[in-house]
């Protein structure tokens, strides 16, 4: 009966009126917490993800997977090292886990409490064990700081002050932490934090000057001019970085990327 109960109410919300009506009270802070559903979706790689609905996740999983916004111009491969910084709730993470195999390795960064709970337990819903989860925040500092709660969204919130409500988050450096989980390289870097990607990019300047992160996506449409500020930081450090739909892609010189695509 509970089963035939919740199929009939995810059945209801997924209509597309409904659903609308519900996201927009929810992205207003009009829709309340303990009303929020536990919904599982399955991905079309096999994944399964859990998540609270309303919420912003079917945009997310249409970035990962149908627009492939975050590996456009590259295949991932068995073994590959992948750190995964803003993961919210591990869409991009469970993604290439999967493709990374049991041989690679994903560190999947984020700070927000909820989000990380729903994180760590798509890891485990998945059976995955080459995952790293770390609750944290990442930036140009280490220490202590504070996370900016959006009322808008779960995967909206910010070390940028945007809002009244904050929490303390610990906060590394992609330096800081590659140095403590004893990793020396890495096949892919992608940053999405809403608005403080140039600050988690300062935050890898001794990887980004040795050239130890071979591939760096950053979604960069969070405020004006993003895409030129991020691609003319990961330029100085001679890496080949160019814009495509508000997201910059970056190469080190050991990567031979298609040159059309180059801005």
């Amino acid at each position: 009966m509970k089963g035939i109960v919740f199929t009939t109410l995810q059945g209801i919300v997924e209509k597309v009126p409904f659903r609308n009506l519900l996201t927009g009270m929810w992205s207003r802070g009009w829709f309340p917490d303990v009303l929020r559903l536990t919904l599982t979706l399955g991905l079309p790689d096999g994944n399964s993800l859990m998540f609270k609905w309303p919420s912003q996740v079917k945009i997310v999983v249409d970035d990962v997977y149908e627009k492939a916004a975050y590996d456009r111009f590259w295949d991932v491969h068995e073994g590959f090292k992948v750190l995964d910084v803003g993961a919210y709730i591990g869409v991009y993470t469970l993604k290439m886990a999967k493709e990374a195999g049991c041989q690679g390795c994903v560190v999947s960064v984020e700070p927000e409490e909820e989000n990380f709970r729903f994180l760590v337990r798509n890891i485990e819903i998945n059976g995955f064990d080459n995952i790293i989860p770390v609750r944290a925040a990442l930036s140009d500092f280490e220490g202590k700081g504070s996370l900016f709660l959006s009322v808008h969204g779960s995967g909206e919130h910010s070390l940028l002050s945007r809002s009244q409500i904050k929490i303390d988050v610990p906060v590394y450096t992609v330096d800081g932490l590659m140095q403590k989980l004893r990793m020396d390289s890495l096949d892919i870097m992608k940053i999405d934090v809403e608005g403080a990607e140039i600050q988690v990019l300062k935050g890898s300047n001794r990887m980004l000057r040795e050239h130890r992160i071979h591939r760096t996506v950053i979604a960069s449409y969070h405020y004006p001019n993003e895409c030129s500020e991020v691609i003319h930081f990961l330029t100085t450090f001679n890496y080949r970085a160019f814009a495509d739909k508000s997201y910059v892609y970056a190469f080190s010189n050991q990567e031979s990327p298609d040159a059309t695509h180059f801005i």
